[in-house]
């Protein structure tokens, strides 16, 4: 595996591969809804051009309201995903960054819930940064 760049756009070879990684920081994963959205139509459509069998996504951001309007995007597609039977398609990671003791507790008090107390997704977030080794060794 080699990791280089960034070169070009940030969808410019996302598509010419059977697995790709998105990793965005903080307002860095604006362009990253449109090449989710991109790849989740295509891939329903079963466009024969698509080469892409698996996203892994992750983003990193220091405050819990970033997460608010890209949340919106990934429930819808963790409920298209669903109703297809097509969960191993994407796997997402959201780590919070900055965060504090009152999130901690909050957290620890919903954590049982179905759903994220910060986000609403089914996928529990991440707090502090991603041990990057260990996310490689999956």
């Amino acid at each position: 595996m080699g990791v280089d760049g960034p070169f070009g756009t940030a969808s410019e070879d996302v598509f010419d591969y059977e697995v790709s990684m998105l990793v965005g920081a903080g307002i860095g994963v604006t362009p990253f809804a449109s090449i989710l959205k991109s790849i989740w139509y295509r891939f329903k459509d079963n466009d024969p051009k698509l080469r892409t069998r698996k996203i892994y996504f992750y983003w990193l951001c220091r405050e819990t309201h970033a997460f608010e309007w890209f949340a919106d995007l990934l429930q819808v597609l963790e409920k298209e995903m669903e109703q297809r039977g097509l969960w191993d398609f994407l796997t997402y990671k959201l780590f919070l960054t900055g965060w504090d003791q009152s999130h901690a507790d909050h957290v620890m008090v919903h954590f049982d819930e179905d759903t994220d107390v910060v986000t609403g997704l089914k996928q529990k977030t991440h707090y502090g940064r991603p041990s990057w080794d260990k996310e490689f060794e999956q």
